[in-house]
């Protein structure tokens, strides 16, 4: 595992932070626990956040703190903001790593399903069903996911 690069998306950050392990690249919409974000760049992650129509206040005031951070985008990328595909954090997070040619991508703890980790949510402190917004977006993160393995020769682990 000396070779592995670790990617958290989003409120994975707090997940590796309770088992006192840091991550290489944090894919974040800001929705996390931005104090165990933050802290994850303190200790050297390479921060992507994503700017969708919801979080650009969160973006305004927090982006300058944490500073340097690269952006993603969905739509038109430019020189500082990319467009590597994806629709939610843990799905561009693949999509960034697969850019990149790994031998293998393992996929820790993304539950396609009904139930939503806890770490998705700061103010949740147990898993929570997942409401049927939540769950239309975990069905295109899954569709995506798949598409992206079967045109790559990566091979994939999902690990529960």
């Amino acid at each position: 595992m000396s070779q592995a690069v670790f990617v958290a998306a989003d409120g994975a950050a707090s997940a590796f932070l309770e088992i006192r392990k840091t991550c290489d690249i944090i894919v974040t919409d800001l929705d996390g626990d931005r104090n165990d974000i933050g802290e994850m760049i303190q200790e050297g992650a390479l921060a992507i956040v994503h700017a969708h129509g919801d979080n650009i206040p969160t973006l305004e005031a927090y982006v300058p703190e944490v500073l340097p951070v690269l952006g993603s985008t969905q739509v038109k990328p430019t020189s500082r903001v990319f467009l590597w595909g994806g629709f939610t954090d843990g799905d561009r997070a693949c999509f960034l790593v697969s850019h990149y040619s790994p031998r293998r991508i393992i996929l820790a703890g993304m539950d396609f399903g009904s139930l939503v980790g806890r770490w998705s949510k700061p103010d949740k402190h147990q898993h929570f069903a997942a409401d049927a917004v939540k769950q239309a977006k975990l069905t295109i993160a899954k569709q995506l996911i798949t598409n992206l393995q079967q045109q790559s020769n990566m091979e994939y682990m999902l690990l529960n």
